[in-house]
């Protein structure tokens, strides 16, 4: 099986000093746990962070071998402003896009850093949202082409269904936020019904208000997958405007060869892992 394929560790501190012959010194490994909250499986909260990995690998290294997402096969990739942002993967009985966070600082500035809160409208009500989230879920799929990414999202997941009966979001890092508000929009107008979503190490989605419009909405299917020392996972509860999203699933322990800031996906599969 290859190796993950994240930013967070071929662009961590780690990454370069091995790069200049050094030598890391990781943190000691340790065990951990997994919140246990009702409705959520940790079972499928690894095999989503696992399908992140790949949405990231689709975008860093598409002719790069694919790790083992079995039940899932790959499916189509969606684009924003040109560039894999998302990809949809199918099962027998299931169908699962995952959204990868930001991988160049480019994107980083655009995005994530683009942190004042912006109105929008969902069937008929006010909620703040993130800017960068809103401009990337609500912006063109490609330069120049008056199809957003939202449009082109929703036709490559009704195209692809079928007849599947679980339709589930996941992301990581800004994914994750663009996650929640995709399927706060889809579900809010009738468009989708999800299943479920499973963020990790989620950046900030919006405020009080639309964490109270994604609770009635979603009741305990939400679950937001965070690292007890994960710092992005904790950007809503100090940046002004924000508000946590339900249902926070808290999971602790350091794998081995952990980095700092600790939110690599990679770290998160490996403490859902099952079978740790």
């Amino acid at each position: 099986m290859p190796e993950f394929d994240v930013p967070w560790i071929e662009r961590s501190a780690d990454f370069y000093l091995k790069a200049m012959n050094g030598a890391p010194n990781p943190p000691p490994s340790q065990s951990g746990a997994v919140e246990q909250v009702p409705g959520f499986s940790r079972q499928l909260a690894f095999q989503f962070a696992n399908l992140c990995a790949v949405s990231y690998q689709r975008f860093q290294h598409p002719n790069a071998q694919t790790m083992n997402i079995s039940p899932y096969s790959v499916g189509k990739s969606i684009t924003a402003n040109g560039i894999n942002f998302a990809t949809i993967y199918t099962s027998v009985d299931s169908l699962a896009v995952a959204f990868r966070g930001a991988c160049t600082w480019q994107e980083f500035a655009d995005y994530v850093s683009n942190s004042q809160t912006k109105t929008i409208t969902i069937s008929g009500t006010n909620v703040s949202v993130h800017t960068g989230t809103a401009n990337l879920f609500y912006g063109p799929s490609d330069t120049g082409d008056s199809t957003t990414f939202k449009e082109k999202l929703l036709s490559e997941i009704q195209a692809a269904l079928g007849d599947r009966t679980n339709l589930y979001f996941t992301g990581h890092d800004i994914g994750g936020a663009v996650a929640n508000l995709a399927a706060l929009d889809f579900e809010s107008s009738n468009s989708l019904s999800i299943t479920s979503v499973y963020t990790f190490g989620a950046t900030p989605t919006g405020g009080p208000d639309l964490k109270n419009l994604m609770a009635n909405t979603f009741s305990q299917a939400c679950f937001q997958v965070n690292r007890s020392i994960d710092p992005f996972a904790k950007l809503s509860n100090v940046l002004i405007g924000y508000a946590s999203l339900d249902t926070q699933v808290s999971v602790t322990g350091i794998p081995v060869n952990d980095c700092y800031p600790y939110h690599s996906i990679k770290s998160y599969s490996n403490l859902l892992d099952p079978k740790e």
